[in-house]
């Protein structure tokens, strides 16, 4: 695939290996986005305003007391604040991915105006309702980052540049019609598996 290829000058093992990661990530998303997303993100929240608190009040010269408490307490708000800001990204890659295939059926080109609409719901949407557009949008977003991976295996077929290209998917046979049909199947299976798993743990 070329988008893989033209990113660095990558030999062609390196390249093989970054698809492979596409597939497994998206994997990983699909079908265990919603918990992977809290944890990721409470983590990476808890680590990063933690630091940062603790850097800001250490150069400023506060006592030892005040840095500590001033990064914990930075440390929980960054840990909630950075969950409702992956939610919001996460429905915003809905909503893009909405658009694509919106802009795709109809043979449009890329309309900013209409992407960058769709984005904006998308994410505003599931900030709303969290739970079932967070396992949707995660389903739907790893059936997607999984195929590109594969789609870099099928010779002359690109997910990655659809997105800025929706008039692609017109173009290129009844193969694109299996992609889409294997991606609706693997993100509904996404969908049923994180579902299950919800009911389980409540």
């Amino acid at each position: 695939m070329e988008i893989f290829s033209g990113i660095v000058d990558f030999d062609h093992s390196a390249v093989d290996a970054f698809a492979i990661a596409f597939i497994a990530s998206g994997i990983l998303t699909c079908f265990f986005g919603y918990r992977l997303l809290r944890i990721v993100l409470g983590v990476t929240g808890f680590i990063a305003v933690g630091s940062l608190v603790w850097t800001l009040l250490t150069g400023t010269g506060y006592g030892q007391d005040v840095v500590v408490l001033g990064a914990v307490l930075g440390a929980l708000l960054g840990a909630v604040a950075m969950f409702y800001v992956g939610v919001f990204l996460f429905g915003c890659a809905l909503g893009l991915l909405v658009s694509v295939l919106v802009l795709g059926f109809t043979g449009s080109g890329l309309n900013v105006l209409v992407a960058c609409s769709f984005t904006l719901a998308g994410g505003l949407v599931t900030l709303l309702s969290r739970k079932v557009l967070i396992v949707t949008s995660t389903a739907l977003t790893g059936a997607w980052i999984a195929l590109a991976g594969v789609s870099y295996f099928v010779e002359d077929f690109d997910l990655v540049s659809i997105l800025s290209e929706p008039n692609l998917l017109r173009s290129q046979g009844g193969l694109h019609y299996l992609m889409l049909a294997l991606w609706a199947l693997l993100a509904m299976g996404g969908i049923g598996v994180q579902i299950r798993a919800l009911h389980k743990s409540s």
